[in-house]
């Protein structure tokens, strides 16, 4: 009886040390797993070539295309500037909506721009109204024969003393969060 229990008692400790085991071997795959995404993140910044343009009334999309770009190692340009592009992956495009529409200075730049500069673009939008999106912006990105990123991310402006204190913190880490997972679906 004793030789039972003594195997018994054996069991369980294997078990149990096996378990520790298993735990231990499972958090180093992961830290593994971990490491080699952020390294792969870190390439693929660099592997893709990334621009980001922006058109600000207020401020705000040049505040949100700055963090933006400064977490890309890219640099944000304003579209009033006319930069040229050539050869990106990846067009980041920061844009306010007045009245309902984007601002002309931006459709006007957005429609020099063609699929042999550009091969993917995604929208970023500032508004009062988060509902209302760059459509007119993405209407001629298609138009050109670029690909448009079906997901945009809208983030509330405001407008005089409309929606004061936005776009917050909050709101621009979104933005920014939104590029740096864009980047990992290409």
């Amino acid at each position: 009886m004793q030789i039972a229990e003594k195997q018994e008692s054996s069991k369980e400790t294997i078990s149990e040390d096996s378990k520790k085991n298993y735990i231990k071997l499972s958090q180093s795959k992961v830290r593994l797993f971990l490491f080699v995404c952020y390294n792969l993140k870190k390439e693929l910044y660099k592997m893709s070539k990334i621009a980001v343009v922006y058109r600000s009334m207020t401020g705000h999309s040049k505040k949100i295309a700055k963090a933006i770009a400064a977490e890309l190692k890219a640099e944000a340009q304003n579209v009033k500037q006319k930069p040229q592009l050539d050869d990106i992956d990846l067009l980041f495009i920061v844009g306010g909506i007045y009245s309902g529409k984007s601002l002309p200075e931006m459709t006007d730049y957005i429609k020099t721009i063609n699929n042999s500069a550009v091969k993917k673009a995604a929208l970023i939008t500032s508004s009062v109204s988060d509902k209302k999106g760059q459509d007119e912006v993405r209407f001629i990105l298609k138009s050109n024969g670029i690909e448009v990123i079906e997901q945009e991310y809208r983030c509330r402006g405001n407008f005089l003393f409309i929606k004061m204190g936005h776009p917050n913190k909050k709101e621009i880490a979104g933005a920014v969060e939104f590029a740096k997972n864009i980047l990992l679906i290409l």
